[in-house]
Formats: C-alpha cells, sequence, structure tokens
C-alpha cells in the first residue's frame, strides 16, 4: 500500500518553484519593473560623425539622459540613409509640475507620453570645438509638425536637421562650381577696372577735388563769421537808427504841439507882433509928423492934433 503525499510539502515546493520562477525574470529582465530610465529612439539623415555611445542627451543645457547604441539603415531600394540613435532618459533627472505640486517624473505614470505631441524633436549639437563631439539636445517647438519615421515598436522622439545641415542642404540644389566661376570672373574684371590708368587717374582727381572742396568750404566757414559779425553790426546800427527816429517823432510832436495856431505859443507870439506893429505905426506916425513939422519936437503937437 502506497504512502499518501503530504499536501503541506507539496504546497511548500508550489510556493518555492513559484518564488524561484519569479526571481528568474527579475534577473533576466534586468529588473525592468524598477528601472526609472526609459527607451526612446531618434532617427537622423545626415551625418551624425561626432556621436557615440555615452553621449550627453540635454534639454536646455541640463543632461537628463545618455546615448546608448548607434545603428546604420540602408534602403536597398532607394539608397536613402537613416541613422536610428537609441538613448535612455532618467526620469528623475527632471521634474514635473502637477497643478500646485512639483513631482519627479518617475512618479507619474503617463510623464513622458505626450511630450511629441506638443512638438517635443531633438536636435545634433556641437559638445566641443575642439574635440568635435557631439550631443543631443532636446527642444520644444509647439505647433511645429515632425515626421515619425519608425515602427513604433519603441518610443520614438522626432528629429530636425540644425541650421548648418539646413544652408548645405540648400547649396547642393545650386550649381556651385557656376557659380564660383562667375563670381572668380566677377573679380577678375573689377581687378582689370581698378588697374586701369585711366581710372586711377579719375580717382586721382576725385581726390584732388574733394580736398579743393574741403578748403573751399573752409573758406566759406571763416567768410560766413565774419558776414554774420556784418550783420551784428547792422542789427546794432539799425537799432541806434530806431532810437534816433524815436526821439525826432517826439521832438516833432513837442514842435507840432508848440506851433498848433491855438497854443499858448502862438497866442505870445501873436500878440507880440501886433504890438510891434503898432510901435512901427507911431513911429512912422512920428516920422511923419517930423516930416512935415520939424518944429514939433520943440512945441509938441498943433491944435489940431496932427
Amino acid at each position: 500500500m502506497s504512502k499518501k503525499a503530504n499536501p503541506t510539502v507539496i504546497g511548500a515546493f508550489i510556493i518555492g518553484a513559484i518564488a524561484i520562477i519569479t526571481i528568474l525574470i527579475l534577473l533576466l529582465s534586468g529588473n525592468i519593473l524598477f528601472k526609472k530610465e526609459i527607451q526612446a529612439i531618434m532617427y537622423f539623415e545626415g551625418s551624425v560623425t561626432g556621436l557615440h555611445v555615452g553621449a550627453p542627451v540635454k534639454f536646455r543645457g541640463v543632461k537628463i539622459g545618455t546615448v546608448t547604441d548607434i545603428k546604420l539603415i540602408i534602403n536597398k531600394e532607394t539608397t536613402t540613409i537613416q541613422v536610428p540613435v537609441l538613448v535612455e532618459i532618467d526620469r528623475d533627472s527632471y521634474l514635473v509640475k502637477v497643478k500646485d505640486k512639483i513631482v519627479k517624473a518617475s512618479e507619474i505614470e503617463d510623464a513622458n507620453t505626450k511630450y511629441a505631441e506638443h512638438g517635443l524633436f531633438a536636435q545634433l549639437k556641437l559638445n566641443s570645438l575642439l574635440t568635435g563631439q557631439l550631443y543631443i539636445e532636446l527642444e520644444f517647438a509647439p505647433g511645429s509638425k515632425f515626421k515619425l519615421r519608425g515602427d513604433g515598436s519603441i518610443r520614438e522622439i522626432p528629429t530636425s536637421n540644425t541650421a548648418m545641415q539646413e544652408i548645405f542642404k540648400t547649396l547642393e540644389k545650386y550649381p556651385l562650381t557656376e557659380v564660383l566661376n562667375n563670381l572668380a570672373s566677377t573679380m577678375d574684371n573689377i581687378n582689370k577696372i581698378i588697374s586701369d590708368p585711366v581710372i586711377l587717374e579719375t580717382l586721382h582727381s576725385v581726390n584732388q577735388a574733394a580736398k579743393d572742396y574741403a578748403i573751399l568750404a573752409k573758406q566759406l566757414g571763416t567768410n560766413s563769421n565774419n558776414f554774420n559779425q556784418t550783420l551784428t553790426h547792422v542789427d546794432k546800427t539799425f537799432i541806434k537808427i530806431d532810437e534816433s527816429l524815436a526821439s525826432a517823432r517826439k521832438t516833432l510832436k513837442t514842435t507840432d504841439g508848440l506851433l498848433r495856431e491855438d497854443s499858448q505859443l502862438m497866442y505870445s507870439l501873436q500878440d507880440a507882433l501886433n504890438e510891434v506893429a503898432n510901435a512901427a505905426r507911431s513911429v512912422r506916425t512920428l516920422a511923419d509928423t517930423l516930416e512935415q513939422q520939424p518944429e514939433a519936437i520943440f512945441r509938441g503937437k498943433s491944435a489940431g492934433g496932427n
């Protein structure tokens, strides 16, 4: 007769097996459940020379992540090239404001899910001018629409060309060789023109004319000062003339008042003239009397009253 199995032993065995399996899953998964980093991928079209694994990922100059892998994808049909760059963003490296509370991004489940909708994009930047090393800069461009190139299996951050890349991309559309040849021809023509003896003589004449003009302007300035002084003297003279005319007007007004027919002076003069006239008539009468009667000077008037 077989021995009955102990349920306690079987239960302990099952629980132990489950615990071991759980521990193995955690170890094999790299402790993903407790990681605070999130992975993201970016696709760059141009050259990424200077970008290397371990390069920083920054936002407004603050490091928030690291480049973990760089790949190369060549499209066999179109021969276009893409460079996918895998990065890890540390969610504890930045804070998020939720209403009136500021917390770590790792404490919010969807803290990084809607950033792309607000215009989040990545761009290569020069980290060191001497070494030529690059880093990835994240920035927001609200209202901008960026093209996503991945299959959606991993969180993607769209990319944008740098200003220098845009310039090179634009220059590729123009025939630079022809432009440079035209520029060289233009410079050669300019050199011939400025080396022409006639042009040199003309420039010399213009230079001399400029000097003569400067001298003339200086002389005109001196004459202008003298003329201004003369005008000042003339103004003073006119002021004195105005004062003299005012005095003359006052004198004429006084004289006019004295010579008016109804003035006291005119009355006095009239009386004096009348007296002089009467005296003259008396003298004339006396003269006539003496002429007719010389003895009257001794005898006086005759009885006839003459």
